[in-house]
């Protein structure tokens, strides 16, 4: 038996596997006292140095008695490669290579990895009428066709497109040496078409018609570069590969930045990147290579380069220098200043100087004649006439003029200069008269205005005038004034004497009424209940616009009781001219006198609920009030229990006015009702004893009383087995009070209880019955497990000890049926849930392991342990259970499974 079984492992790939380091078995035996133990390795290589090393321990005694134990230690390569030497950032010219130096050769016969990407088309548009294509990678297939469109050709799963076309990706990993493609059989191989491009995007295989057969694909081999600046190195890998990409961001021009991302992978795909930095710089300026001469010319010449010499110039990255010229100009020169730039800015100049002469004064071709204007008209020389003139050099000559102003003429000297300052004048004489007289263009109409109105123009309205030279006319007025009008002439004169008159009349009269103002007031009703006001009450102010002593008048000056509250009355004012106006006040009539409050003394008793109530004429004694009383209340309506005794009881009396007054009275409440009991009929079960026991509360329906909690009592609470059947039972109830009411119930007693021996008197009243001490109808003496109910006497095993005692043996299933019939569809192993620490393995006839759990429930269905499919059908598979999970073997064997 091994007394040490080391756990399984996960290593690194440069970690040692040795068992010093991994874990040493250790065994005993019950006869030898030096077991024999002893190791096999079987290793098995994944992806680059990953790999699985299934160690088989044996632990072998003298007679040759042989126990095996199967440790599993994973080999694994997490760990990236390591930059030794790094390049660093660098920055050059434009014109200077930014390519690494590299030694590149082709690799010992893998082949490119990546993704490679097939197209396939369908002529007809229908799909493939067959197997497609297969692809071999290292001899693992994958297949490729063109879906059908339902003429049930197709045979291959998974296809892909629309029946006229699609595109499948194949991924080809690093160090693949095998990669083949095969056209398989079709029904109509004329109408497909094929295309295969290698990760890079290159056309490698193209064929229309494809016939079935090896497909002659160009295979690219991978190309290994070693770059001689940078070197890695990995924990595992002795030959590292290591391949850059760039990523470029273009400056201004020629400037650029190169971001060359380095990656080293070992065969696990574990990377490491460095990131190096290219700064790409245009710092050289363009060089003339043509460098036109100074030259001398007439105004009236050409001076374009054409005529002049063209500059012309290259540069060290800029295939297209920009060549440009900037002239500064003189009279007697032009000085041109060349610029070559190239497009980071770098530029270079050269200058060219080319004199200018002219000695020819301009010639006015048009000169306006002398003119007579209104002072109104314009005297510009649109208007009047404009000089025109040319010269031999000058295309654009300057026309200018100087007015000399008096009161009405302006002398106009015209001069034409050209650019060399050489210049001609002419003289023109416009006379400027004036014969216009103002006009009014705003009049202000006759108006009628009340006597105390404003007669000023700002008021009745003003009159504005224009002229057509005067910008600033002279408008003025004259009244002639009588006791009911103005008559007002306006007068419009300009600065040259030219008069215009306009007559405005204002009737003076008196419309307007008087401005009544009120005042609101309050009274109150003298002892008789009546009062009164006169006009001056309610004024408050009221004038007139021309009468200073107006008549004051009022609708309504006396009140009594029905006036009290809010009362609207009207004030009317009257001017001398009969204008006459009004307006409202609110005069409010109150009543402060109190009423008088008379009440009286009650008795009353509660009903059956404990209420009683009363009303306002139940305690009003003959309240009176002046003026009538409005409302009568009480502050207590209502009683109950807790009022029992003499209550004070208040009454108030409430005039129209609010006035209000109080008296009280003794209100004494009486209970004389007693308690309502309600009972409720019962069944009761004797108990192991043959007795059953009551309380008040079992028999009490809901006792009440009106006023207060009850104390209640039962005569009889206990019975026995010469009760069984209907027994009366009186309930009893007394109030606070001592009101006493009972009413009775019917407790029925049942004895339930099994007759064992059947001799017609239950067991919990007889004597004498037989020995079954855990009630499951099987007597002690039979009962395979007397002490725990089993009335089933399930006995899996037959070793005459039930299931539910048998808590130590395991039984194993040898065989499941997983067919889903309900029957023996999981491995049972009996008794395992007694074991939750258990550990259940199950390897496959190769060693493995296809089932794992830790506690298991029996509900394994014969699938692998992570439900992706169901085992092989119709094999057996090897076991082993470790009960108490501390890695001794205590069970092992051979299951069966087969639908």
């Amino acid at each position: 038996t091994f007394t040490t079984s080391p756990a399984d492992v996960t290593v690194a790939c440069d970690a040692s596997t040795a068992a010093s380091a991994t874990g040493t078995a250790a065994a005993s035996d019950n006869c030898d006292s030096s077991v024999t133990i002893t190791s096999a390795d079987t290793t098995v290589a994944g992806t680059g140095n990953n790999s699985v090393i299934t160690r088989v321990w044996t632990a072998t005694d003298d007679s040759g008695n042989a126990a095996t134990y199967t440790q599993t230690i994973t080999v694994t390569d997490t760990t990236a490669p390591t930059f030794t030497t790094s390049p660093a950032d660098v920055t050059v010219e434009c014109d200077a290579s930014t390519d690494p130096v590299s030694t590149c050769s082709t690799s010992d016969g893998s082949i490119l990895p990546g993704t490679y990407t097939v197209d396939m088309q369908d002529s007809y548009g229908d799909g493939w009428q067959g197997n497609g294509i297969s692809i071999s990678i290292d001899g693992n297939i994958t297949t490729a066709t063109l879906c059908d469109s339902g003429w049930g050709g197709t045979t291959v799963p998974g296809c892909v497109g629309d029946g006229s076309s699609g595109s499948l990706s194949v991924n080809v990993p690093a160090g693949t040496q095998l990669l083949s493609f095969t056209a398989e059989y079709d029904s109509y191989p004329s109408e497909r078409s094929v295309q295969v491009y290698d990760p890079n995007g290159a056309l490698i295989f193209s064929e229309s018609g494809l016939n079935s057969g090896a497909m002659a694909v160009s295979i690219p081999e991978n190309t290994v570069c070693t770059y001689n600046e940078v070197v890695a190195t990995d924990n595992c890998d002795s030959d590292v590969t290591i391949t850059y990409s760039d990523s470029l961001v273009s400056g201004t021009g020629n400037n650029s930045v190169i971001t060359r991302v380095w990656t080293a992978i070992d065969d696990n795909g574990n990377a490491a990147t460095h990131t190096q930095t290219i700064t790409v710089l245009d710092t050289t300026a363009p060089t003339f290579t043509t460098s036109p001469g100074d030259v001398t010319v007439e105004c009236d010449a050409s001076s374009d380069p054409s005529a002049t010499g063209t500059a012309v110039a290259t540069d060290n990255c800029d295939s297209d220098v920009t060549v440009s010229y900037a002239d500064t100009t003189t009279s007697t020169s032009i000085t041109r200043v060349w610029t070559a730039t190239d497009d980071n800015g770098n530029a270079a100049t050269y200058t060219q100087t080319i004199t200018v002469t002219d000695t020819t004064a301009p010639t006015f071709t048009t000169s306006p004649a002398d003119v007579t204007v209104e002072c109104d008209a314009s005297t510009d020389p649109s208007a009047t006439g404009t000089a025109v003139a040319t010269d031999n050099c000058d295309s654009d000559v300057t026309v200018s003029y100087v007015d000399t102003t008096t009161s009405n003429s302006i002398v106009r000297v015209w001069t034409a200069t050209d650019d060399n300052g050489y210049s001609v004048n002419y003289t023109q004489v416009i006379t400027i008269t004036d014969t216009t007289a103002p006009t009014f263009t705003t009049s202000p109409a006759d108006v009628t205005v009340e006597c105390d109105a404003s007669t000023d123009p700002s008021a009745t309205g003003t009159a504005v005038a224009t002229d057509n030279c005067d910008s600033d006319v002279s408008v003025s007025y004259a009244d002639t004034t009588t006791s009911t009008s103005i008559t007002r002439v306006w007068t419009a004169t300009d600065d040259s004497g030219n008069v215009t008159t306009f007559t405005q009349t204002i009737t003076v009269t008196d419309t307007t009424a008087p401005v009544v103002t009120t005042q609101d007031i309050t009274i109150s009703l003298d002892e008789n209940g009546v009062s009164t006001i006169s006009a001056s009450d309610i004024d408050n102010g009221s004038v007139d616009n021309c009468d200073s002593n107006i008549d004051l008048s009022i609708d309504i000056d006396s009140f009594d009781c029905s006036s009290i509250g809010d009362n609207v009355i009207t004030l009317t004012a009257t001017d001398a001219n009969g204008n006459v106006s009004s307006e409202t006040a609110t005069v409010t009539i109150v009543d402060n006198i109190d009423p008088i409050a008379i009440s009286q003394d009650l008795v009353i008793s509660l009903d059956e609920n404990g209420q009683a109530s009363i009303t306002e004429s139940d305690i009003n004694n003959g309240s009176t009030d002046n003026c009538g009383i409005e409302s009568i209340s009480i502050d207590i309506t209502s009683f109950d229990c807790s009022n029992i005794g003499d209550n004070v009881v208040t009454l108030t009396v409430t005039d129209s006015s609010g006035n209000q007054s109080t008296a009280i009275s003794i209100v004494n409440i009486q209970d004389s009702v007693g308690p309502n009991v309600i009972t409720q009929d019962i069944s009761v079960n004797l108990d192991e004893n043959g007795e059953a026991i009551i309380s008040v509360s079992d028999i009490d329906g809901g006792t009440i009383d009106n006023c207060s909690n009850v104390s209640l009592s039962i005569d009889l609470d206990t019975f026995g087995c010469s009760d069984v059947g209907d027994n009366v039972v009186t309930l009893t109830a007394v109030d606070s009070n001592g009101n006493e009411s009972s009413s009775i119930a019917v407790v029925t007693v049942i004895n339930d209880w099994e007759d064992i021996d059947n001799d017609n008197i239950p067991d919990n009243c007889d004597d004498e019955i037989f020995p079954d001490e855990d009630g499951d109808g099987v007597t002690d003496e039979e009962d395979n497990c007397p002490s725990t109910y089993n009335p089933d006497q399930s006995d899996i095993d037959n070793d005459g000890i039930g299931d539910v005692c048998d808590l130590i043996e395991i039984n194993i299933s040898e065989a499941i049926t997983p067919n889903g019939d309900g029957i023996n569809d999981t491995w049972f192993i009996n008794n395992i849930e007694s074991h939750p620490n258990s550990v259940i393995r199950v390897y496959n006839r190769w060693g493995q392991e296809v089932f794992y759990a830790v506690g298991y429930q029996n509900n394994w269905n014969g699938h692998y342990e992570n439900n992706s499919g169901p085992l092989p059908d119709a094999a057996s598979y090897y076991y082993q259970i470790d009960l108490d999970g501390n890695g001794s073997l205590d069970y092992d064997g051979w299951i069966y499974i087969t639908k």
